[in-house]
């Protein structure tokens, strides 16, 4: 059961992912992305990734990875996209699996032996599902916009792995936040 400290922290970790959302897309995605297959492998996402992961161990529970994504997507509408509540799902697409595997792991998420696949399983299953959602749900349905299978392969695979390893980075990162915070 999330509580009053729980959802504090998704609102702090999810102001930080816009932060970073909004100062990289002004200054760092535009060069980093210039780099061959540094976009495929979402390589300008990793402080993004570091964020959430970070919350994720910080709050370790189930429907972190959700709440966090959804106060980020809709603070992103407020300032950026503009209010679309058919969007709104979409945090829980690519969030969910990643709560569930929280969820399958319990108390001993992020803790001995396990806490880099914990992080590799919170990161990459973001991005497969990221990936899937948009290319399989929301972009053919709200803007009618199809791609070909392969790119949606390559797509999700190289960004699952991109964010995967983004997350292994992350734990050391998230224990020293956790030890600060708590």
């Amino acid at each position: 059961r999330l509580g009053t400290i729980d959802l504090i922290y998704m609102s702090i970790f999810s102001a930080l992912m816009v932060v970073w959302v909004w100062l990289g897309r002004m200054f760092i995605f535009p060069l980093v992305n210039r780099i061959p297959f540094t976009y495929e492998f979402a390589v300008a996402d990793t402080p993004y990734i570091i964020i959430l992961v970070s919350g994720a161990m910080v709050i370790a529970k189930p429907l972190s990875v959700s709440g966090m994504l959804f106060i980020y997507n809709i603070v992103m509408e407020i300032i950026y996209y503009g209010i679309n509540p058919l969007w709104w799902s979409y945090p829980f697409i690519e969030g969910l699996p990643s709560d569930l595997w929280l969820l399958i792991r319990g108390k001993g998420a992020f803790k001995g032996k396990l806490k880099y696949l914990d992080g590799f399983a919170v990161a990459g299953l973001r991005g497969v599902f990221m990936q899937l959602g948009l290319f399989l749900v929301y972009r053919p349905a709200l803007q009618h916009l199809y791609f070909p299978w392969g790119r949606v392969l390559f797509v999700t695979l190289s960004w699952a792995l991109g964010n995967a390893i983004a997350g292994i980075i992350s734990v050391p990162i998230g224990e020293k936040i956790k030890q600060a915070l708590i």
